[in-house]
Parts: structure tokens; C-alpha cells; sequence
């Protein structure tokens, strides 16, 4: 929907309208989606009205001024609250925090020596993604506390947030990879690490490391040679209440939302499997790095 909304910036302003809410598929109907409480206002009681409203408008000609209203209204998590913009995202700050691999964190530079995380990944063994694509829900949130406790699955973690963090749009992760076999896939994820612990699942993206330059043209990888990833996720609009955390999960599986890739050239359709060694490289040459834009 956002693709469209933007293909069509030389409409006018009326007659490209969208509503993000915090649904499921079946729409404007839940005010709790697992353990995340979206609030009073999270229904939207005027969505009828306001397809009558543009169809009169844009096709009786009725003069009720839709088209003076904003384009994109949007719900922010843990707010409770709709927001209006002419975009989305809206025109905000963008922000950028480094990996580290060191202190399994962010900051604010790129850090000046090289270290890595490494794992090794399994396709006999992969790690869980939460919700069964069967169920037609692929962001309804979860706690990932227990699948973040597995050997191949590495973590960069901020700080303890000192004042609310409001982030809407989407997040892009750019990092530096080598991995032992000729394919693999990355998965990463965003979570709300809350002070009791648990680590809420926000926005994540899978991708074949084969096609990093190209979906048209996959290339092998050479074994052990380092390359440059970057993965967007999902679109969002959250706030991070005042202690809580920020966490970047990396790994190669998402069981249940992709097939296991076998880490042979025939990737996830291939019988035979390989286990292999992957390393994540943050600082010096290696500048990995988180972007989001602030609300």
C-alpha cells in the first residue's frame, strides 16, 4: 500500500488517502494483540464514513473537505494515539546507531576496531519464528526471550532508554557478513526488550545472501570472504517507553515463516545439508550499522 501511496505523489493531495492501523487481516476488530494492549482509541469507528466520504466527494462532487485532510493517518504503538503526516514515514529525524560486536550494543560512532559475533547455523536445527504463516499473521507480537538464548542466534542490545522512543517507518540494517558456505540467509529482527525481560518482536525481514546485489543475479559466496548486507524491515510506527531497551537480532533461519536454507548452492530446496560458521563484523572497515527515523 505504501508503494502505491508513493507512485502516486502527482495526484492530488485527496485523492491519495491511506489508514495504518495496528490490525490483524480481518481489520479494525482487537484491541489486545497478544501481550501488547493497543488502548482505547486503537479502533477506528469512521473507516465507512470515510470511504463514503471520498467516493462523494471524487465521484458526486460534494463539496465535505476530505481532500484537505491529511493523506497518511497512522496509529503509534504504546501511545494510543493516531498521527497525521502527508507521507510515510513523515518527514523526521534519521537516526543511525553502530553495531559493536564487543559489547553486544550500539553507539553513536563507528567503532574504531574490528570484532565480530560468530555462530554456527544448522539447517537440521533452525531457530523458530513465532507465528505460523498459515494463520496469515506475520507480525503479531511475541516474546522471543527463550529463541534469543540460542547459540546461533547473536544480539546487539541498547542501552536502558532514558526517555520515550518514538520510531515510525522502517528499520535498515546494514552489516558486514563472511559465511563458510556458498549460501545462507540472514534473518534479522527487532524486538521492545521490556524490564521484566521480555523481548517483544517489532518488525523483522528475511534475505538470501545470494541475491545481495541483485534478486536477478545470484552469486555464490566465497567461503569465508566478507560482503555487505543490507535488510529492511517491515513498516511500523512504535514508542519505546522510558526503561526499556532496543534490541537487533541476527541469525540464518526463521522456522515456520521460511524453508531452511541447506547452505548449498540449491538453497532451501536442496536434500543435502551443510552446517555453517557465520561471522558478523562491526567497526574499522566494517561499519554495520542500524537506521530508523524518529518520530
Amino acid at each position: 500500500m505504501i508503494m502505491v501511496l508513493e507512485r502516486r505523489r502527482h495526484y492530488p493531495k485527496g485523492m491519495r488517502k491511506i489508514i495504518l492501523g495496528p490490525w490483524l487481516h480481518s481489520g479494525n476488530a482487537q484491541y489486545d494483540l497478544g501481550p501488547v494492549h493497543l488502548g482505547e482509541n486503537a479502533l477506528r469507528f469512521d473507516i465507512d464514513l470515510q470511504h463514503f466520504r471520498w467516493f462523494d466527494h471524487f465521484l458526486n462532487g460534494i463539496d465535505n473537505g476530505i481532500e484537505n485532510e491529511s493523506v497518511v493517518d497512522y496509529y503509534t504503538l504504546n501511545t494510543d494515539e493516531w498521527r497525521h503526516a502527508e507521507s510515510f514515514p513523515p518527514k523526521s529525524v534519521e537516526t543511525k546507531w553502530y553495531l559493536d560486536a564487543k559489547t553486544k550494543g550500539f553507539t553513536v560512532k563507528n567503532p574504531e576496531r574490528i570484532s565480530f559475533l560468530d555462530f554456527d547455523y544448522d539447517p537440521d536445527n533452525p531457530a523458530s519464528h513465532l507465528i505460523d504463516v498459515s494463520a496469515n499473521e506475520l507480525e503479531f507480537p511475541n516474546d522471543y526471550h527463550d529463541v534469543e538464548t540460542r547459540e546461533d542466534v547473536v544480539s546487539f542490545t541498547s542501552s536502558m532508554l532514558q526517555e520515550p522512543l518514538t520510531i515510525t517507518g522502517w528499520f535498515k540494517i546494514q552489516f558486514y557478513a563472511s559465511s563458510s558456505a556458498v549460501n545462507t540467509d540472514w534473518v534479522i529482527r527487532l524486538t521492545d526488550v521490556t524490564p521484566e525481560g521480555e523481548s517483544i518482536n517489532i518488525a523483522d525481514n528475511v534475505v538470501n545472501a545470494m541475491f545481495r546485489d541483485d534478486i536477478r543475479y545470484p552469486q555464490p559466496l566465497a567461503s569465508g570472504e566478507v560482503y555487505r548486507f543490507e535488510i529492511e524491515s517491515q513498516k511500523t510506527s512504535i514508542q519505546l517507553p522510558e526503561g526499556h531497551r532496543l534490541r537487533l537480532d541476527i541469525t540464518s533461519s526463521a522456522e515456520n515463516l521460511v524453508f531452511p536454507n541447506s547452505n548449498t548452492i540449491e538453497g532451501a530446496d536442496g536434500t543435502e545439508t551443510v552446517v555453517a560458521h557465520q561471522k558478523i563484523y562491526t567497526g574499522g572497515q566494517y561499519p554495520s550499522k542500524l537506521q530508523f527515523t524518529e518520530d
